[in-house]
C-alpha cells in the first residue's frame, strides 16, 4: 500500500510505500495448482468409485455411477437414502470409529434404491489441520463393486 508520510501538525511530507514479496505465495499457488489438477486426474480416470461426502452423509462429488445409479442422480443427496437399514447403521458405526481416531477404515455396504450390488470401501477422512482442534469436515470413500 502507499500511504502519506505525515509529519507535525498533520503536514505531509511525502509516501511510504510498503513492498511485498509474492514470489513465496506465487510457488504455494501453483503447488496447490498442480495439486488440484493431479487429484482432479485420479478422480476423473480412477477404476475405482471414489465419492466424496459430508460427514452427515450429504454426496458432493462422485466419478462414476454406483450400481444402476448414475453420478448425478446422487450428487447432493444423502447416501443413507440409498441404503437399508442394517447398512445404514454400519457405515453410522464405522463413520463414529473414523473420526474418534482420525484414520481409514475397512467397510463392506449394499446399496437397496436402485440396485441390488454390494462394495468393499475405505472411508478416509479429509482433516483441517489448521484449525485447534484437528476437524473431520468431509469423508472420501474410495468403492469396489464386489459382485462384477
Amino acid at each position: 500500500p502507499i500511504l502519506p508520510y505525515r509529519i507535525e501538525k498533520n503536514m505531509i511530507k511525502g509516501v511510504v510505500i510498503n513492498f511485498v514479496d509474492v514470489n513465496e505465495l506465487m510457488k504455494v499457488k501453483e503447488q496447490i495448482e498442480t495439486f488440484a489438477s493431479k487429484f482432479q486426474a485420479i478422480f476423473e480416470y480412477s477404476n475405482e468409485i471414489i465419492m466424496v461426502l459430508s460427514i452427515a452423509g450429504n454426496v458432493s462429488r462422485l466419478n462414476k455411477a454406483l450400481g444402476e445409479i448414475p453420478a448425478e442422480q446422487l450428487v447432493n443427496e444423502n447416501i443413507y437414502d440409498f441404503l437399508n437399514d442394517t447398512d445404514g447403521r454400519e457405515l453410522e458405526r464405522v463413520l463414529d470409529q473414523m473420526l474418534k481416531k482420525k484414520e481409514p477404515k475397512e467397510l463392506e455396504l449394499g446399496l437397496t434404491r436402485g440396485s441390488q450390488k454390494r462394495y468393499s470401501g475405505c472411508i478416509i477422512p479429509v482433516i483441517d489441520k489448521n484449525k485447534k482442534e484437528e476437524l473431520v469436515n468431509k469423508i472420501i470413500i474410495i468403492w469396489q463393486d464386489l459382485t462384477g
